[in-house]
Order: structure tokens, then C-alpha cells, then sequence
């Protein structure tokens, strides 16, 4: 073998590579275009209010960095397995209704807790209702406010890469079809 076919293949392989690079690329980006589109239109569109996470207190149905989308509060009606956000001593808080007592607050739980939160939670504490997960859309604001500029940056550095590549990778095509015309003329027997 002349190394003639050993180079074409090894360009196609090339080629492959590139494309599912590409293809990666374009993934990676409509799906955090896809995540933060549902962030902004429910904002817009329903008037809910995007809340990241930052404890693991719920996990793991909800983790450090996902965005919970919370609805107004209700002045009543909130139920046994409701996920409300409150004002607590320590700041705000996104746990799960346990209990509704008969005055009418709420005993709460983070889901990875193994005990109830200690004080009731009142009906005029609940700040917010949740009505959908909007899963890792705020890592970076999250690392951000922990001055992890590690992950700020690597998430920068991820998404230019992944926006240029996605741009620059050349694609898979089928080759022209051959439009010289064939040799005419007399085959020689010798």
C-alpha cells in the first residue's frame, strides 16, 4: 500500500471527530439556551420569580444551583407536600410543607433533613410558592456569590469554546457528485 487510502482515512476520521465535537457544542448550548429560556419566559409570561438554590437542605430533589421558579403566595390553601419559600432567622428558605397545624402555620423539612425545621413557619412568612425546577441554570450565579471564580470563569471559558466550535466545526457533507465526463475512446487489448 502507497499511505494514499492510510491519509484519506485518516481525514475522515478527522472529520468525524470534528463533527461530534461540533454536534457536542451545538448540544451543550441549546440546552442552556433551552433551561434559561424556561427561566425567562416563566418570569415574564406567569410573573413567577427565579430563586437559586444554595444549600443541599433539599436535596436530592433539589440541588446547589438549580433554580426553583416561585409562584405568589396564596393568603391560604397551601398543602401537606407544598414547597414554599419563607423568611426564617438565618435569611430565606425553600422547604416542603409537612404539616399544616390548626392555626394555620405550617411545620416544615428540608427533604435531606431527618427532623422538621423547629419553629413553625406563619402564613404571612411565605414569601413564595414553588412551581417548577429549572435544573443547574444558576451554578455560576451560585459559585459567583461563593467567590468561586474557579467555576465562573471555567463556565465563561466552556461556553466561548463551545459557541466557537459549534460555529467553526466543519460538517459532515456528502461529496459532489463527480461531474467530469468519462474518457472516450477505444479500449487497447495488448
Amino acid at each position: 500500500m502507497n499511505g494514499l487510502g492510510s491519509g484519506a482515512d485518516a481525514a475522515r476520521r478527522r472529520a468525524r471527530v470534528g463533527a461530534l465535537v461540533g454536534l457536542g457544542c451545538w448540544v451543550y448550548l441549546m440546552l442552556a439556551v433551552s433551561l434559561a429560556a424556561w427561566v425567562g419566559v416563566t418570569t415574564v409570561v406567569l410573573g413567577w420569580r427565579p430563586v437559586v438554590v444554595t444549600s443541599a437542605s433539599m436535596a436530592p430533589n433539589l440541588q446547589p444551583g438549580d433554580v426553583v421558579m416561585l409562584a405568589h403566595a396564596p393568603p391560604r390553601g397551601l398543602e401537606r407536600g407544598d414547597l414554599v419559600r419563607f423568611r426564617a432567622a438565618e435569611g430565606s428558605v425553600i422547604h416542603r410543607i409537612v404539616k399544616v397545624n390548626p392555626d394555620g402555620s405550617y411545620l416544615t423539612k428540608g427533604d435531606a433533613n431527618p427532623t422538621p425545621d423547629p419553629t413553625p413557619v406563619a402564613a404571612g412568612q411565605v414569601s413564595g410558592v414553588g412551581r417548577l425546577l429549572v435544573p443547574f441554570v444558576g451554578r455560576p450565579w451560585l459559585w459567583r456569590s461563593q467567590g468561586q471564580w474557579g467555576g465562573v470563569v471555567g463556565w465563561v471559558l466552556l461556553t466561548v469554546a463551545a459557541a466557537s466550535l459549534a460555529v467553526r466545526t466543519p460538517r459532515l457533507r456528502r461529496r459532489p457528485p463527480n461531474t467530469t465526463p468519462a474518457p472516450q475512446g477505444a479500449l487497447l487489448d495488448a
